[in-house]
């Protein structure tokens, strides 16, 4: 926000708002209205000393339409000052470049007059620049609006006083802590409400989140806690059974809560005439029978509370005024379909069972999935089902995208190639890890870097850094920068697409993992890393790394770091082949199912009848029919 004064009435505002800095502090009351009268003088003094320096313009004699039509216009029209100064709205058009003083359109606004240019107002509809905070005043600044932080303001720390800043600027003050009132806080105006405490007192004044759950009777309550433990349990349940229950549970509640008022619709049709349609679909004849209230002696315009049903099966009867379901603009149907209310069908447990198995202990007791939406935002306690010891906070509407826990994931969005790289690496430097760092305000991420030797790897896959070579170069060049030396490995599907030194390397990858080529090429780029550190004085012995390097054997090793479970495995997409996995097998090598997609070039073993198993990739056997599959013997006919 911005002061535009002269730099006489400027100094004159500036006394005003210390003189009133001062009395806020030292006063439990303040009497705004005299410091508001004080500062329209002020400000009404400058625009008549403003408005003597502009030009008035020779007055309208066009036939173009006149200002004094418009009553929205004339609402913001000064009078009394483009009166004195002989500025008459009659005299102008809409477009004219004369300067007027105006006023904010609100009755008994606090805020000073104004000046603008005609057109800016009638034609721009520009508003009242203090009610927009374009412009400052005292019934817009910080000081007005916060008052307990004007006497935290520590106006030694600080150019200006609360008052000569609007509510949300950004600049940066300073004010004592909220709660200890010791302890400086340094932050922008605008981040008052988040950063009120000191980083001592801010935990006992975190606010807890609210988790509404919606309109749940005690009674309800209690069912939806017995059917979570029952779920927990046998980790399946009857769902059908459980609908039941809870409409026949929703029903008693609303026979409670109901209550009949009296009837009054002469000269009215009733509702059955009105909205025929309404009360043959979703009229609850049981319940609102039972209550006395038919749609025979109620209009459609009654705020009788009446009971409902949706004609999902799944969901229980349901209660609103009648007006809220006959009224076009407010009428949204059912509150179990577009989820403002809770019900087992629409929970996060029911649409996700399988998730919902994995919500900790640690979790509130008055909390389980059963009541909670699938897409809400607070953060709960999930147990990792990969690695079944970790859990960390999530919402559950990211927990559906993310099947792991940030330990478990922290390999899964890397290449065969790097883990590779890491995998041999850790065994020979057991400090090595993958690195973000930041250098001159830039992230820069290092595939393998080994802190001990200032020495990292950065592996750039075909696809991924395709189109990235700038960048690349200039993330490599940041590193190399802070005295790290950086090799750099480059896969290729082409032979001599790239120059090769003793910092640079090419994997050739035409035939994907699982290829002599592709893990042969690979461990050749492994062993001329190593090569590299001995030629910089590291003992390492060359000949035993050699025999020790062999990616094609320890494949299924190096994969158990990457693999996670995804959403659209093999078992949902291709069902059918869960009776030709071979789990016996492939738990010996960490391979399960729900790691791999139809489009997998990871080999795995499967069991054909009348023989052991044989090894062929996800993607050969997601391509074979079910006929196909029986034929060959991998399924039983």
């Amino acid at each position: 926000m911005a002061i535009f004064l002269l730099k006489e009435n400027k100094l004159l505002i500036d006394e005003l708002y210390q003189v009133l800095f001062k009395d806020f502090k030292d006063s439990k009351s303040i009497d705004w209205e005299y410091y508001i009268c004080k500062e329209k003088e002020v400000f009404q003094k400058d625009i008549m000393e403003r408005m003597a320096e502009k030009p008035i313009f020779s007055p309208f004699n066009s036939a173009e339409e006149k200002i004094i039509g418009s009553t929205k216009f004339l609402r913001v029209w000064h009078e009394e000052f483009n009166e004195q100064l002989g500025i008459k709205p009659h005299n102008y058009s809409g477009g004219s470049q004369q300067y007027a003083v105006f006023k904010c359109p609100i009755p008994d606004s606090n805020h000073p007059p104004y000046i603008k240019q005609i057109f800016q107002v009638f034609t721009h509809h520009q508003d009242c620049p203090y009610c927009s905070s374009f412009h400052h005043c005292i019934s817009n600044s910080f000081g007005y609006h916060s008052p307990e932080a004007t006497r935290l303001w520590i106006l030694e720390e600080n150019d200006l006083t609360p008052f000569h800043i609007g509510r949300k600027a950004s600049n940066l003050v300073t004010w004592l802590c909220g709660d200890c009132k010791k302890n400086v806080i340094t932050a922008r105006v605008g981040d008052y409400e988040s950063i009120r405490f000191c980083e001592v007192c801010k935990p006992k004044n975190r606010k807890k989140k609210v988790i509404i759950l919606g309109e749940i009777s005690p009674r309800l309550n209690r069912f939806y806690d017995q059917t979570w433990m029952e779920l927990k349990k046998e980790g399946s349940i009857d769902w059908e059974v459980l609908f039941f229950k809870e409409s026949e549970l929703k029903k008693e509640d609303l026979l409670e809560s109901i209550k009949k008022a009296p009837q009054r619709i002469k000269g009215l049709q009733p509702l059955i005439q009105t909205h025929k349609e309404l009360v043959e679909v979703e009229w609850n004849f049981e319940i609102n029978n039972a209550l006395g209230i038919t749609p025979d002696n109620i209009s459609a315009g009654s705020s009788q509370i009446v009971a409902f049903t949706c004609d999902n099966p799944t969901h229980p009867p349901y209660e609103t005024k009648i007006s809220m379901k006959t009224n076009p603009s407010t009428s949204n149907g059912c509150p179990y379909c577009h989820g403002s209310r809770r019900c087992l069908s629409n929970s996060f447990g029911y649409q996700h069972p399988y998730i919902a198995l994995t919500w900790s202990a640690k979790n509130e007791s008055a909390v389980n999935p059963l009541i909670i939406a699938p897409g809400n935002k607070t953060n709960f306690y999930f147990k990792c089902p990969e690695c079944e010891k970790e859990e960390w906070l999530v919402s559950p509407n990211n927990r559906k995208k993310r099947n792991v826990c940030p330990n478990c994931k922290r390999w899964s969005q890397g290449s065969f190639a790097e883990i590779a790289f890491y995998f041999y690496y850790k065994v020979v430097y057991p400090e090595s890890e993958k690195k973000k760092m930041s250098i001159e305000g830039n992230v820069c991420e290092i595939d393998i870097y080994v802190p001990n030797l200032r020495f990292g790897i950065d592996y750039l896959g075909e696809y991924y850094h395709k189109n990235k070579k700038a960048d690349d170069e200039e993330r490599q060049g940041l590193i190399r920068s802070s005295q790290i030396d950086l090799i750099t490995i480059r896969e290729s599907e082409k032979c001599n697409s790239y120059l090769e030194d003793k910092m640079n390397f090419v994997h050739y990858a035409s035939k994907g993992i699982g290829s002599k080529e592709f893990h042969d090429s690979l461990d050749e780029c492994i062993i001329r890393s190593f090569a590299y550190l001995c030629e910089r004085g590291e003992e390492l012995d060359l000949i035993q790394l050699r025999r020790i390097v062999n990616t094609r054997l320890d494949m299924y090793n190096i994969l158990s770091l990457l693999l996670v479970r995804v959403e659209n495995n093999i078992l949902v997409t291709h069902p059918h082949l869960a009776k030709a996995w071979d789990y016996d097998t492939n738990k010996q090598l960490r391979l399960k199912p729900e790691y791999f997609t139809y489009g997998s070039n990871i080999p795995a073993f499967w069991k054909i009848r009348g023989s052991s198993s044989v090894e062929r990739t996800i993607k050969y056997m997601c391509g074979l029919s079910t006929e196909k599959l029986k034929s060959i013997g991998y399924l039983s006919g």
